[in-house]
């Protein structure tokens, strides 16, 4: 039994090694989750970084309890056991022996702070019993706040946060001149154009009136009456 240890803790070195020549995947989360008697468990609280810290756990690799890491298609990316005790020991004056005394008391639940290192494209972090899954975790329901910013240092990226990384870095540009995916009439006219008998003003498809029809034509009309009678004038100078 020792001696697998030693070789599980030797492959989990090897690991850490090869992961470090990939920085930019690296990187480490914090967690800090309060487990009951009954077989579950609830996240009180989680940092993330982009340091590489190796895994942490209480009593790591011996225990009834296991962490596993999946990427998003389910593949096992990593797994350990760890311990949790259900006890608190407190130090008690016994006044008939005048001596301090370990008192142990059971406890309903305890809350244990954990540190794990995400191998690349983790995704889903599970938290087993005795292989009774207890508390499961989406990496990215946890990580991406969607506030429409890829935030690199929150530990967003383009396999964690889709919608954030890639889709915003594909956004069509208004104003262009080219009607692109996402782009229509109604939210970019000076791309997409505007549907016969409107213009499109400020951005927005305004529908021509008659009057404003009307009112070109008489411009118009005006202004060549204006160049003849301006040619006229000057033709009759030139004859006399």
């Amino acid at each position: 039994m020792i001696f697998i240890q030693k070789v599980n803790k030797i492959f989990y070195l090897l690991v850490l090694t090869i992961a470090s020549l990939y920085p930019v995947e690296a990187s480490t989360i914090g967690l800090t989750i309060e487990f009951f008697r009954n077989d579950s468990a609830l996240v009180k609280d989680w940092y993330f970084t982009t340091e590489k810290f190796a895994t942490f756990l209480p009593l790591q690799g011996v225990g009834e309890y296991q962490v596993k890491i999946f990427d998003k298609n389910f593949t096992l990316l990593f797994s350990e056991k760890f311990n949790v005790l259900f006890i608190l020991q407190i130090n008690r004056y016994n006044e008939t022996s005048q001596s301090i005394e370990i008192v142990t008391e059971e406890l309903n639940s305890t809350i244990v702070s954990m540190r794990l290192y995400l191998p690349p494209k983790s995704f889903y972090v599970k938290f087993y019993k005795k292989e009774k899954e207890i508390l499961s975790l989406n990496l990215s329901e946890i990580i991406c706040n969607n506030n429409e910013v890829c935030e690199e240092k929150r530990g967003e990226n383009e396999y964690l946060c889709p919608d954030e990384c890639i889709a915003l870095s594909q956004k069509p540009i208004c104003g262009n001149r080219i009607c692109e995916n996402g782009e229509t009439q109604e939210n970019c006219c000076r791309d997409c154009a505007c549907p016969k008998g409107y213009n499109c003003i400020e951005n927005k498809c305004v529908k021509i009136t008659p009057n404003t029809v009307y009112l070109i034509i008489i411009v118009i009309v005006a202004v060549l009456a204006i160049v003849i009678i301006l040619k006229s004038k000057k033709a009759y100078e030139s004859s006399v």
